[in-house]
């Protein structure tokens, strides 16, 4: 491959529980290259790192300096609660999940999780993504918003921007997600981003069972 050039979107032949009625699959798609701009309908901007703009915020990738910003995340009450510890306690530790947890899924799958920032002064208040996991059919929308920046409408402005990343530049027909039973707010949030609850015991490698949520692709 090209030094710079990005790596192809991964395909991925999707089925979920109750799906016979309407199978999918996540079509393969060329990533845009990093130094282009692309503007979409719904204000979707792409260029060097940054996957997206919305009125008020920004997506982009994330980086080894963010480490600071990951050990406050994943060591909030939410995220343990609903999401689990991910056994970082150190700056060290966040750098290293960053870069074998994250930014590595950039290099195998052309698309991940992206730090949410603040339009107007570019501070990191949240994750938003897409992610590809071995125990779900095709890619998982995930989001989580720092909990002193809750209740402002962030985590459904970015998950949004990141549903048009996914139809209209890595060119996917289908995305699931998936809430804890007891994350309401998260479940409220996905039902107005239009996905569907498709299993109420969805079980895990881990033994637990989770809500499973689906959104296919309209493009008609």
């Amino acid at each position: 491959m090209p030094a710079g050039s990005k790596p192809p979107v991964k395909s991925k032949a999707c089925s979920y529980p109750g799906s016979r009625s309407r199978p999918f699959h996540v079509s393969s798609g060329p990533r845009q290259n990093s130094g282009s701009t692309v503007q979409s309908a719904d204000g979707v901007t792409a260029g060097p790192d940054i996957v997206a703009t919305t009125p008020r915020l920004r997506l982009r990738e994330i980086t080894r300096q963010d480490a600071a910003f990951i050990l406050e995340l994943v060591n909030q009450p939410d995220w343990l609660r609903h999401i689990g510890d991910r056994g970082v306690n150190n700056l060290a530790q966040a750098a290293d999940y960053i870069e074998t947890r994250m930014r590595s899924a950039y290099s195998s799958d052309g698309y991940g999780m992206y730090v949410v920032e603040n339009l107007e002064d570019h501070m990191a208040i949240g994750l938003c993504g897409l992610v590809n996991r071995d125990w779900l059919p095709c890619p998982d929308l995930g989001f989580a918003i720092l909990s002193r920046f809750h209740r402002r409408g962030f985590a459904i402005e970015a998950s949004r921007a990141a549903v048009t990343l996914a139809w209209e530049r890595f060119d996917l027909d289908h995305l699931v997600a998936v809430t804890t039973l007891q994350n309401t707010a998260s479940q409220q949030l996905l039902g107005k981003l239009g996905f569907e609850l498709r299993d109420q015991k969805f079980h895990t490698p881990e033994n637990e069972y989770l809500y499973l949520y689906s959104l296919i692709c309209d493009r008609a």
